[in-house]
Protein backbone atom coordinates (compact mmCIF):
# COMPACT_ATOMS: atom_id res chain seq x y z
CA UNK A 1 0.00 0.00 0.00
CA UNK A 2 1.00 3.31 -0.50
CA UNK A 3 0.80 6.50 1.47
CA UNK A 4 1.28 8.94 -1.17
CA UNK A 5 0.90 9.63 -4.82
CA UNK A 6 3.69 11.53 -6.74
CA UNK A 7 2.36 11.44 -10.48
CA UNK A 8 1.46 13.53 -13.52
CA UNK A 9 -2.36 15.09 -13.36
CA UNK A 10 -3.95 13.51 -16.56
CA UNK A 11 -7.68 12.78 -16.35
CA UNK A 12 -7.32 8.97 -15.59
CA UNK A 13 -4.77 9.54 -12.99
CA UNK A 14 -7.50 11.77 -11.30
CA UNK A 15 -10.43 9.69 -11.22
CA UNK A 16 -7.65 6.95 -9.72
CA UNK A 17 -6.74 8.79 -6.81
CA UNK A 18 -9.99 9.52 -5.53
CA UNK A 19 -11.37 6.23 -5.69
CA UNK A 20 -8.42 4.60 -3.72
CA UNK A 21 -8.45 8.18 -1.57
CA UNK A 22 -4.57 8.65 -2.02
CA UNK A 23 -3.22 11.66 -1.17
CA UNK A 24 -1.00 12.99 -4.06
CA UNK A 25 2.27 15.64 -5.01
CA UNK A 26 0.49 16.49 -8.98
CA UNK A 27 3.73 17.31 -11.05
CA UNK A 28 1.36 18.31 -14.28
CA UNK A 29 2.97 17.60 -17.11
CA UNK A 30 3.33 21.09 -18.89
CA UNK A 31 1.79 23.28 -22.27
CA UNK A 32 -1.50 20.98 -21.79
CA UNK A 33 -5.03 20.49 -19.88
CA UNK A 34 -2.87 18.79 -16.75
CA UNK A 35 -2.05 21.90 -14.67
CA UNK A 36 -6.18 22.98 -14.38
CA UNK A 37 -6.63 19.06 -14.05
CA UNK A 38 -4.45 19.49 -10.97
CA UNK A 39 -6.51 22.57 -10.02
CA UNK A 40 -9.11 20.54 -9.14
CA UNK A 41 -7.60 18.09 -6.72
CA UNK A 42 -5.98 20.99 -4.78
CA UNK A 43 -8.40 23.25 -4.44
CA UNK A 44 -10.39 20.50 -2.63
CA UNK A 45 -8.05 19.80 -0.46
CA UNK A 46 -6.92 16.22 -2.21
CA UNK A 47 -3.75 17.28 -3.58
CA UNK A 48 -0.91 19.39 -4.03
CA UNK A 49 1.07 20.42 -6.77
CA UNK A 50 4.35 20.91 -8.30
CA UNK A 51 5.15 22.83 -11.33
CA UNK A 52 7.17 20.38 -13.71
CA UNK A 53 9.83 23.57 -14.47
CA UNK A 54 10.28 24.13 -10.86
CA UNK A 55 10.25 20.90 -9.33
CA UNK A 56 13.86 19.88 -8.99
CA UNK A 57 14.97 23.25 -7.59
CA UNK A 58 17.86 24.99 -8.42
CA UNK A 59 20.85 22.30 -8.60
CA UNK A 60 19.53 20.56 -5.65
CA UNK A 61 16.90 18.13 -5.86
CA UNK A 62 16.69 16.85 -2.95
CA UNK A 63 15.89 20.30 -1.29
CA UNK A 64 13.45 21.00 -4.44
CA UNK A 65 9.78 22.53 -4.24
CA UNK A 66 9.35 18.18 -5.46
CA UNK A 67 11.12 16.87 -2.55
CA UNK A 68 9.76 19.25 0.01
CA UNK A 69 6.42 18.18 -0.77
CA UNK A 70 7.27 14.32 -0.55
CA UNK A 71 8.29 15.07 2.78
CA UNK A 72 5.84 17.48 4.15
CA UNK A 73 3.52 14.48 3.42
CA UNK A 74 5.39 11.70 4.60
CA UNK A 75 6.30 13.54 7.90
CA UNK A 76 2.47 14.73 8.82
CA UNK A 77 -0.14 11.61 9.39
CA UNK A 78 -3.13 13.99 10.08
CA UNK A 79 -2.51 16.11 6.76
CA UNK A 80 -2.23 12.54 4.84
CA UNK A 81 -5.59 11.28 6.47
CA UNK A 82 -7.21 14.45 5.75
CA UNK A 83 -6.10 14.59 2.24
CA UNK A 84 -7.11 10.96 2.31
CA UNK A 85 -10.44 11.79 3.32
CA UNK A 86 -10.95 15.00 0.99
CA UNK A 87 -9.72 12.77 -2.28
CA UNK A 88 -12.62 10.03 -1.35
CA UNK A 89 -15.01 12.05 -0.95
CA UNK A 90 -14.63 13.03 -4.94
CA UNK A 91 -14.57 9.35 -6.12
CA UNK A 92 -17.83 8.38 -8.38
CA UNK A 93 -17.26 4.63 -8.09
CA UNK A 94 -20.70 4.36 -10.15
CA UNK A 95 -19.32 6.92 -13.28
CA UNK A 96 -19.00 3.95 -15.37
CA UNK A 97 -23.14 3.03 -14.78
CA UNK A 98 -24.01 6.30 -14.59
CA UNK A 99 -22.71 7.04 -18.42
CA UNK A 100 -24.15 4.06 -19.67
CA UNK A 101 -27.44 4.83 -18.22
CA UNK A 102 -27.19 8.43 -19.31
CA UNK A 103 -26.19 6.59 -22.85
CA UNK A 104 -29.10 4.21 -23.14
CA UNK A 105 -31.34 6.95 -21.86
CA UNK A 106 -30.08 9.17 -24.67
CA UNK A 107 -30.76 6.64 -27.29
CA UNK A 108 -34.13 5.47 -26.09
CA UNK A 109 -35.20 9.23 -26.44
CA UNK A 110 -33.75 9.35 -30.28
CA UNK A 111 -35.41 6.60 -31.55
Amino acid sequence: AADVAVCRSGASTLAELPAVGLPAVLVPYPYVHQDENADYLVQRGAAMKVADHAMLGDGDPANGPLAQAIHTLLSDAVMRKQMAARSRVLARPDAAQRLADALIDLARSSA
